[in-house]
C-alpha cells in the first residue's frame, strides 16, 4: 500500500543493467544488432584514456595458448621439457631484476620481442621453439603487450656438450642475443617508430594533466560563492 492509504504500487526494475537495451534490439536483424553494438563500444572506448585503449588494441587473446612454432625442422619431434626458457624480459633494459631481466643494463636491449629473439638465435644456428601466447607472470605488461617466449637447446643431448661453442650458459646466450638484435636494422627501425609513439603518449598525457590543473584552479576561483560584504550593524 501507498502512503495515505492510496493504494499505490512503486515498480522496482531489478536485473543487470543494459536489459532494457537488449530489450529494445527486439525485431532489429542480426545486422543491425551488431552495429548498435559497436556504436556502444566506440561510445564506451572514448570514455577511456589513450593508454588504455592502445593497450586494449594490442592486446592478443589467442584460441589455444598452447601453440608454437619449430625452427628448423628438425626440431619439430624433439623433447623441449629441457631447453632453457628465455622471455624478452630476460634482455630488456627497460626492465628491472624483479620484471625479468638477467643481464646489466648495458648489456641488454631495448623492447626486445619474440622475432628478435628468433632471428638472433637462427643466425647462431641454434634450435628453438617460439611460444607466441605465454606471458611472463611477474611482468603484468606482458599480458598484452610484447608477449611470447622461446625454447632453446642449449646442451645436446647425445654428447652433453654446448651447442654453439661461444655459448657457455644462459647468460652468455643472453648477452649475445642482445648484441645481435643491436645490430639487427629491423629492430632499430621498429625501436624509432616505438619512440615515437611513446612520445606523443607522453605528450598526450601531459596535456590531460596541464588541463586538470587548469580546471582545478578555475574552480577553487570561483567555488567559493558569493561573500557577504562587511559593514557596520546597525543600531
Amino acid at each position: 500500500m501507498g502512503k495515505g492509504g492510496k493504494g499505490g504500487v512503486r515498480v522496482i526494475q531489478k536485473g543487470p543493467k543494459g536489459m532494457g537495451q537488449m530489450a529494445g534490439m527486439a525485431g532489429k536483424t542480426p545486422q543491425e544488432v551488431q552495429q548498435s553494438m559497436m556504436q556502444d563500444m566506440m561510445k564506451d572506448m572514448m570514455n577511456i584514456d589513450e593508454c588504455t585503449q592502445r593497450a586494449m588494441m594490442r592486446r592478443v587473446v589467442p584460441d589455444d595458448r598452447s601453440s608454437e612454432q619449430r625452427w628448423p625442422q628438425s626440431a619439430k619431434n624433439a623433447s623441449v621439457e629441457m631447453w632453457q626458457t628465455i622471455w624478452p624480459n630476460n634482455l630488456d633494459s627497460m626492465k628491472t631484476m624483479k620484471m625479468g631481466r638477467k643481464i646489466s643494463m648495458d648489456d641488454a636491449v631495448e623492447r626486445p620481442d619474440i622475432e628478435d629473439l628468433h632471428e638472433a638465435l637462427a643466425t647462431l644456428g641454434l634450435r628453438h621453439v617460439i611460444e607466441p601466447f605465454k606471458y611472463y607472470p611477474r611482468d603484468i605488461e606482458s599480458h598484452w603487450h610484447n608477449m611470447g617466449r622461446v625454447r632453446v637447446e642449449l646442451i645436446d643431448d647425445v654428447t652433453e656438450d654446448y651447442c654453439h661453442p661461444e655459448v657457455e650458459g644462459k647468460i652468455a646466450l643472453l648477452r649475445m642475443i642482445a648484441k645481435l638484435v643491436k645490430g639487427s636494422e629491423k629492430w632499430k627501425k621498429r625501436r624509432e617508430e616505438q619512440r615515437k609513439e611513446e612520445e606523443i603518449t607522453r605528450t598526450m598525457d601531459e596535456e590531460q594533466v596541464k588541463s586538470k590543473q587548469v580546471a582545478v584552479k578555475k574552480v577553487g576561483n570561483g567555488g567559493g560563492g558569493k561573500s557577504k560584504k562587511k559593514g557596520k550593524k546597525k543600531k
